[in-house]
């Protein structure tokens, strides 16, 4: 399902299951703002990026894809670490944003929510995050579904 088109770019939802983690639900909200926009920074014009969640045994796994140009194999090791921007991209944007933090505070969220975060990418094809969280096992006294 396509659910945006930004500066020629699609944003589809993939195969998306229903899923109950517990957690900070602003703080998950960051990490997915956080790998979307990402995508969005990194997708030329024409590009596509694809969101999923669903249930990988115990976990609930979010994948967020895009078809832009890939992270070298030098910059891949770093990119979760803060202030890291990678060769192409050491200016910031002309909106002010882009200074190197969003996926190392994605990294740190998700790490204290007791998951895990990955990125894979092959240049000239791409990027995918996962992200997973433990599933929710009885009340949370906050859930994000």
């Amino acid at each position: 399902m396509q659910v945006l088109t930004h500066d020629r770019i699609q944003l589809n939802l993939g195969s998306i299951d229903q899923v109950l983690v517990c957690g900070d639900r602003d703080r998950l909200k960051q990490v997915i703002v956080n790998l979307v926009g990402n995508a969005i920074n990194y997708t030329p014009k024409g590009g596509e990026i694809v969101v999923g969640l669903g249930k990988v045994t115990d976990r609930a796994q979010l994948t967020v894809t895009d078809n832009g140009p890939g992270i070298t194999p030098e910059d891949l090791p770093h990119v979760f670490e803060r202030f890291y921007r990678g060769e192409k991209s050491r200016t910031r944007q002309k909106d002010g944003k882009g200074f190197g933090l969003g996926l190392s505070i994605a990294y740190w969220i998700v790490r204290n929510h007791g998951g895990r975060i990955e990125v894979n990418s092959t240049l000239g094809q791409g990027t995918t995050f996962c992200v997973w969280l433990p599933l929710a096992k009885g009340d949370c006294k906050e859930t994000v579904s």
